[in-house]
């Protein structure tokens, strides 16, 4: 059985309070994007995970199985294979979606033993970030822990975008915990759902207010953001907590010279630069205009 595990990106991150157990109340808008882990699973005399030409130091997969299994009385043994495409430590969702798809076809295999909530509830105990790959929706608003979903329907707009991962791990409880004090400014995710309903332009409206607390641990990705907005971009924001960027354009031809610019300036950084391209036609019809490896 082989299935694939996509990426997200955050369009906004609102920080807007305290909770409890050291957790953050967030309002976030995500949109699913075409990068994907490639998952093989097979049935198997003892259990197995392996990842594909990649160190992976602590994964969610065993989690998946123990609480699944354990929830439906079963203890079936399993080979998992995953081609990590999704870079690690980038803020793109991958560890989080792929235990997400992992939840859903153990629900398939076993003729679906569980509901939507109930496979929701497992989700939140083993990620923040794992419900919303749940859901079958690409564009999403989450708030609270990242548990509460709600899919947003709004025109279609066309855009252009990149995802730049330059190859810098960042800690996700790291950044959160370096968050002492909540100052609630505007909310840009209300501010650019508005923008969104009046079919007007959005991207100028979009953040990330995590982007401060990982520009004082790792000050080179603030060099980053730099550089991409003198790329002609409209918009560049940090997704999730780091450390990918997303570069937002009207057209396609800023993309495709990126590319060049950007092989200078890791070389300056002392960087392995990943990139990746994308054409937005709407919001559930997202292109790679890049060769996909």
């Amino acid at each position: 059985m082989k299935i694939l595990s996509e990426a997200k990106i955050n369009l906004t991150l609102d920080i807007l309070g305290k909770l409890p157990q050291n957790y953050h109340y967030i309002k976030s808008i995500v949109l699913k994007i075409p990068i994907y882990d490639e998952i093989k699973v097979d049935y198997s005399d003892k259990d197995e995970v392996s990842f594909e030409n990649i160190l992976v130091q602590d994964s969610n997969i065993e989690k998946v199985k123990d609480l699944f299994f354990s929830k439906i009385g079963k203890s079936d043994k399993f080979n998992i294979k995953i081609k990590k495409n999704i870079p690690i430590g980038s803020g793109l969702g991958g560890g989080s979606s792929n235990a997400a798809k992992l939840l859903l076809l153990f629900n398939e295999i076993y003729n679906y033993p569980l509901s939507d909530e109930e496979l929701i509830s497992l989700g939140e105990q083993i990620g923040s970030d794992v419900p919303l790959f749940l859901r079958k929706e690409k564009f999403l608003l989450i708030q609270n822990k990242g548990e509460k979903i709600f899919p947003l329907y709004v025109n279609d707009y066309e855009f252009y975008f990149s995802v730049i991962y330059p190859n810098i791990k960042i800690s996700t409880k790291e950044i959160y915990d370096e968050v002492k004090e909540v100052e609630i400014k505007e909310e840009k995710s209300e501010k650019v759902i508005d923008k969104l309903i009046k079919s007007e332009d959005f991207i100028p409206y979009l953040g990330n207010d995590l982007e401060y607390y990982a520009f004082k641990i790792k000050p080179e990705l603030k060099d980053i953001k730099d550089f991409l907005l003198k790329r002609n971009a409209l918009n560049v924001i940090l997704t999730g907590s780091g450390s990918s960027f997303v570069s937002f354009f009207n057209s396609p031809y800023p993309l495709y010279s990126l590319s060049n610019h950007l092989e200078i300036f890791q070389k300056d950084l002392n960087l392995q630069f990943q990139l990746f391209l994308f054409h937005a036609l709407g919001w559930e019809k997202i292109y790679r205009i890049d060769t996909q490896k």
